[in-house]
């Protein structure tokens, strides 16, 4: 092939798949932090913000009462701004908060306090108590709302729980009435009897049952595992998620590693992963996904998301949404290709996924870094991240346009 042909069919491919890029609006400011304040956007499945009806809802951490603490912003229909941040947890320092959507401008917030994992349902007009789940040395929650008719619970939720090196994921339904929330007793997501070192999980759930993904340490290499369980059914024995690559030199590790699952379903059969992977390790990690058609039980073949101009720099903080209307998958996350953290996105059409696209507002000067996106019913995309410039940080948030 000559040069002219390589460039000619490069500029064709741009000019065809940047169509798909979608539109945003300005990103605004959910709040920023002054000198000493240190703003986290991290959790479990990177699920930071949620959207029930035309609310938005966002959490994170931060330290402006003298200690980590929980906070959680709205913007509400027909307004630009955000609220003032309101504080979830208690008097203790709280950590990796993580949020979903329940029906009539209500949000289900999860975090880590005092040893234990803690559940409280939230809204701009009432508040619930918070709910201790699970035992002592629990973290990394993950919440989902269940809207299937087949279920009873209205949400359940999953973390990692036990001590040195011995953490399993621990699974519960919740009922909520209103702002009340009452959990079964938990149960563990995974049975066999070799179980060690599970961290990080993230639940979706479908209208036949829930998925579970976490990370696995338990063959060396950091594996991503997932298992499946019809609503009100135990879970059915794991499955291996991300293709593996064995180490050349044994002496040197046990293989390819993979880390940070993340899930995003329709509601129905369709539900996306995605997770970090090394399995490419001159370049650090990479953004790889699979799809499942079956709610879960099973997974396609592993496929990687950012494009070749990401290939030689290491992949960030990925977070995945599915939009319900069209299935189109949406994964962003931060590299630093542009020779500082720049937030990019790709999209999932027809079977493939897009080139990289920048996320407009979350590139340029300063480190932009730590997305978390999420589609509305209405299939607007909207996103939230890290930004810091010149040593000031602060939460901002966009979203496409309609």
């Amino acid at each position: 092939m000559t040069r002219l042909l390589f460039v000619l069919i490069l500029i064709s491919y741009h000019a065809i798949s940047h169509s798909e890029a979608l539109r945003f609006e300005t990103p605004v400011t959910i709040t920023s932090a002054s000198k000493g304040i240190f703003l986290h956007l991290d959790s479990s499945g990177r699920r930071s913000l949620a959207v029930s009806g035309e609310l938005v809802g966002v959490v994170w951490e931060d330290n402006r009462s003298g200690k980590p603490a929980i906070y959680i912003a709205y913007q509400k229909p027909g307004q630009t701004g955000f609220s003032e941040p309101e504080k979830v947890s208690m008097q203790s320092p709280a950590y990796e908060p993580v949020i979903t959507a329940l029906s009539g401008n209500r949000f289900l917030i999860g975090w880590e306090e005092e040893n234990h994992v803690w559940l409280r349902v939230v809204s701009p007009g009432e508040t619930g108590t918070p709910l201790k789940v699970g035992e002592e040395n629990a973290q990394q929650i993950s919440v989902a709302a269940i809207h299937a008719e087949s279920s009873e619970a209205a949400a359940s939720a999953v973390w990692s729980q036990g001590k040195k090196r011995d953490y399993y994921i621990q699974y519960a339904n919740l009922s909520i009435e209103t702002v009340t929330i009452k959990a079964s007793l938990p149960r563990p997501v995974d049975n066999s009897t070799d179980k060690n070192q599970q961290l990080y999980p993230v639940i979706e759930n479908t209208e036949s049952g829930s998925v579970v993904t976490w990370e696995d340490r338990r063959q060396g290499a950091t594996r991503i595992f997932s298992s499946y369980a019809h609503h009100g059914k135990p879970f059915q024995a794991y499955r291996l998620l991300n293709e593996y690559a064995p180490s050349p030199n044994p002496e040197l590790g046990k293989g390819s590693g993979a880390m940070r699952p993340v899930l995003s379903g329709n509601g129905k059969q369709m539900i996306v992963a995605a997770w970090m992977d090394k399995r490419n390790w001159r370049s650090g990690y990479d953004v790889f996904a699979a799809v499942s058609t079956n709610a879960g039980r099973e997974f396609d073949s592993n496929e990687q998301v950012q494009d070749m101009f990401g290939d030689n720099v290491p992949q960030w903080h990925a977070s995945v949404a599915l939009r319900a209307i069209d299935n189109i998958a949406a994964v962003a996350w931060d590299d630093t290709r542009n020779e500082s953290p720049d937030l990019f996105y790709s999209l999932r059409i027809d079977g493939s996924w897009s080139e990289d696209y920048e996320l407009p507002g979350a590139t340029g000067d300063g480190r932009q870094s730590h997305p978390s996106i999420i589609f509305d019913e209405k299939g607007v995309l909207h996103a939230v991240w890290l930004n810091n410039i010149n040593g000031q940080s602060s939460l901002q948030y966009t979203h496409s346009l309609k």
